[in-house]
């Protein structure tokens, strides 16, 4: 899940369009595109009393703005065609502890992640898609 290049975990759904959730309840801070990567977001989040800050990347859309609260039930967005720097449609999910910097510039981000399976409950097997939310 984690190596010098790929920093996070990607899940995948095979088509374009999925909708995108959140790993857990938190306020949106920032939102941005670039070219590699397409739409991304950062929330903020306290799981089990511990700060996080998560980014999702390779949307296609976002459908929440900065300050909005957003639940693990609210769709943030929607996965996007491959991009750039993509080798199909997924949402990459990157975890640090703390709250969010300030710059987000993804090479500091990156700098200070998490493995996301250490956190996430439902997280699947890796290799594997998601058959449901269940």
């Amino acid at each position: 899940d984690r190596n010098d290049f790929h920093k996070g975990m990607d899940f995948g759904s095979g088509s374009k369009g999925t909708p995108v959730y959140p790993i857990a309840d938190g306020k949106v801070v920032a939102t941005f595109y670039r070219s590699c990567g397409q739409h991304f977001l950062y929330i903020i989040h306290k799981i089990n009393g511990v700060k996080y800050t998560s980014v999702s990347m390779h949307m296609g859309s976002i459908t929440v703005g900065v300050g909005k609260y957003v639940t693990s039930n609210t769709v943030i967005g929607y996965i996007g065609p491959t991009d750039t720097c993509s080798s199909g449609p997924h949402v990459h999910v990157g975890l640090t502890k703390d709250w969010a910097l300030t710059d987000y510039s993804l090479d500091r981000f990156n700098s200070k992640t998490i493995n996301p399976r250490t956190i996430l409950r439902h997280a699947p097997v890796q290799g594997r898609y998601f058959s449901s939310r269940g």
